[in-house]
């Protein structure tokens, strides 16, 4: 396959001028509600309505928002180089980059809320954190393939 212009190149471009509205609504409605919607299904499914943690839910929320706007922020200061490469390695980059910026900030958010040594409970949450970082980018990639698709047509 060949290289694709960045006209032509299946990540958004969130860095442009002219899409500041797309980029407004993109990010706030897609991004931002889905991850919250992901957050509250998180902190459902590891608590009752009767033990329920506002605090856990801040936490959790403000992590996960953490990671979706600073992998936006990444991948837009990355887009120019991934557009100039085959869709494959581009995807298989982009799709890299979230995963480790997942990994550092669940190893970071572990080590900063340890309250014993490090064990398997911290390894199991950054594995879970990974886990999930992969399929919603998974998702929101094949998105992004098929509105580019539609829109190429």
């Amino acid at each position: 396959m060949a290289e694709e212009s960045e006209e032509d190149f299946f990540l958004p471009d969130l860095c442009d001028a002219q899409n500041i509205l797309f980029l407004f609504l993109f990010l706030f409605l897609f991004l931002v509600l889905v991850a919250e919607l992901l957050v509250f299904v998180v902190i459902l499914a590891n608590s009752s309505t009767v033990d329920f943690s506002w605090s856990d839910l801040g936490l959790v929320s403000l992590f996960v928002q953490w990671i979706v706007l600073l992998s936006a922020v990444v991948l837009c200061n990355l887009r120019p180089y991934l557009a100039g490469l085959v869709t494959g390695l581009a995807t298989f980059i982009g799709y890299g980059v979230i995963l480790l910026l997942t990994l550092i900030f669940s190893v970071l958010a572990e080590w900063l809320l340890l309250k014993e040594s490090w064990g398997i409970s911290q390894s199991g949450n950054v594995a879970r954190n990974l886990i999930i970082a992969a399929v919603m980018t998974g998702i929101a990639f094949c998105y992004f393939f098929l509105q580019n698709q539609l829109r190429q047509q």
